[in-house]
């Protein structure tokens, strides 16, 4: 499977695998061999972090922000939003009658899709990996 199959599925990302399910939580497959950058080898990550500043505009401070949501595969960079939490968000914020668009994490996917970043959109994302 191919990170681009994976547009509105429900996802489960591993240290190295992303899996996809359906609402029975039956696996309707997965996309091997994915490591987000920080799970990266040192020199890896030096490397994709000189092309991210060089190429597409980052600054360290951004990199520092999506580095456990940035997945280097097979020549390009992706990064899993979730459209779930975008509109619990949404949702949110017009409960407490605020403006969410101002720092919201939906402003921050189009930013990254503006830089150039194939972003993405899945329906709902669980995160197995280690926070550290």
């Amino acid at each position: 499977m191919k990170p681009e199959e994976l547009i509105e599925k429900e996802i489960y990302i591993s240290k190295n695998s992303i899996t996809v399910k359906d609402d029975q939580n039956k696996t309707r497959g997965v996309v091997r061999n994915i490591s987000c950058m920080k799970s990266l080898q040192a020199n890896k990550q030096f490397e994709l972090s000189h092309k991210l500043k060089t190429e597409y505009g980052f600054t360290q401070a951004e990199i520092m922000n999506v580095i456990r949501m940035l997945f280097p595969y097979e020549g390009q960079i992706y990064f899993f939003a979730s459209d779930g939490l975008i509109g619990r968000e949404r949702e949110v914020a017009k409960k407490m009658h605020k403006d969410y668009r101002s720092h919201s994490y939906e402003n921050g996917v189009k930013d990254l899709e503006a830089k150039g970043i194939t972003v993405i959109h899945c329906k709902e994302m669980h995160d197995s990996r280690k926070w550290d």
